[in-house]
């Protein structure tokens, strides 16, 4: 009998120390969606930039460009040749590329004027942009796999080893530069010298028709599947598990800040879901989303997030799908505590906050018995965006709790240890 009752008091204490912050955690936005002052076009691509411009790709109509997230926008055309506009990069360098059915476009002025930079490009559609931490250009195409290393003046074919050029998007890994390009009809490949060569990584069947890549804060890689749903590898795209979304027309994945995952599918019921978990449980995000046909989803420095769609314009979420609010140069605006990444994890994990101004910080952790087992902080610490790592070395598996007290600010998140 002693022994139920040691089980019920420490649940009990357990409830308790949850209980004692709930009213003070933030949890991750999501409130749902409202449609943009544009409603009428097939959205084919969408980009944020740092300065706080949205671009929006469209079938027949060119590029239009929002500066106020939304509320208005305007076509930026001069000295496009062609309207339909699948894909865009903006270059942390400062150009913005896009990509379109027969040329790619270069832009410095934000979108006010585009030149063409196609010299060698041997493909009439470029459905995808990206760029490595070198400088070098990649372009999918339905001939391959195009390289630039001179800002797009002119591109070569790099498809040794792709055995199928119908290349529907090409993402570069930040953590390692790796590139991966999704195929129509031929699963993925990956290329680990800046496509100099390519090997095939197969995802759920070979003749798998991959859409989409995102990649996580931990560098993990995240693949969406038509038909098949979302996929994940934590080993650099040499193995796949299903994630718990099965099914799915995916064509687009997002990670924001936090690490919750964002994947977008052309359906006509459920076109956005979202996983808090790191993709083991999925749940429907559709809130006010009128059309459900996802074709590209964009995320901003704030963690505004948006959906661009089938026929009826671009939507953004109400609020941002973060708990951090940065302004305009990145910098926080508002105390805020991040998900632990990853979580599970062993034996240490990143904890993440956000300070707008320098204050006293303590960072503890505790037990599900509300014992301190670690201080991480306990220190002045100036304003920005901080990561602390925690090694739990001795501490036994279970359900543990940091606590940031930050200028007057309380709150509280969960950790899993697994070991």
């Amino acid at each position: 009998m002693s022994t139920w009752i040691r089980r019920i008091t420490s649940v009990l204490l357990s409830v308790s120390f949850l209980l004692m912050f709930v009213g003070v955690q933030n949890a991750t936005a999501q409130t749902g969606w409202e449609v943009t002052a544009w409603t009428v076009a097939q959205i084919l691509g969408l980009a944020t930039s740092p300065t706080g411009y949205v671009f929006a790709g469209t079938w027949a109509g060119g590029v239009f460009r929002s500066s106020d997230a939304g509320n208005t926008w305007t076509s930026v055309n001069t000295g496009l040749t062609t309207k339909n506009v699948y894909s865009f990069l903006v270059d942390p360098r400062g150009p913005i590329y896009a990509g379109t059915d027969s040329k790619v476009f270069r832009s410095t002025d934000n979108g006010d004027t585009w030149e063409a930079r196609a010299t060698g490009i041997t493909s009439l559609n470029i459905h995808a942009l990206d760029v490595n931490s070198k400088g070098d250009i990649f372009a999918g195409t339905f001939n391959g796999v195009h390289r630039s290393t001179d800002e797009g003046l002119t591109w070569t074919l790099v498809n040794s080893g792709l055995t199928n050029v119908y290349v529907r998007c090409v993402e570069v890994n930040p953590k390692n530069d790796f590139l991966y390009a999704g195929t129509a009809g031929g699963s993925a490949f990956r290329s680990t010298d800046r496509g100099n060569s390519w090997t095939p990584t197969v995802i759920a069947v070979a003749q798998a028709d991959v859409r989409c890549f995102a990649f996580t804060k931990e560098g993990f890689v995240l693949c969406g599947v038509a038909g098949y749903g979302v996929y994940k590898s934590t080993d650099d795209g040499a193995t796949w598990t299903h994630t718990g979304l099965t099914g799915k027309e995916i064509t687009s994945l997002v990670v924001n800040s936090e690490g919750t995952y964002y994947a977008g599918a052309y359906e006509p019921v459920e076109g956005m879901s979202v996983s808090t978990d790191g993709g083991t449980t999925w749940h429907n995000f559709n809130d006010g989303l009128l059309n459900r046909y996802v074709n590209c989803l964009a995320i901003d420095s704030r963690g505004v997030l948006f959906a661009g769609t089938y026929g009826f314009g671009v939507f953004r979420t109400i609020q941002p799908t973060t708990a951090v609010e940065r302004g305009p140069d990145g910098s926080a605006t508002s105390f805020s505590l991040s998900q632990n990444y990853p979580n599970p994890f062993n034996p240490t994990t990143t904890i993440d906050f956000a300070l707008p101004r320098t204050c006293r910080v303590v960072l503890n952790i505790y037990n599900t018995l509300g014992q301190q087992v670690s201080e991480l902080v306990n220190a002045e610490m100036a304003a920005g965006i901080h990561s602390i790592q925690w090694n739990s070395g001795w501490l036994p598996s279970g359900v543990y709790f940091y606590r940031l007290q930050a200028g007057g600010s309380v709150e509280t998140r969960s950790m899993v240890l697994v070991r």
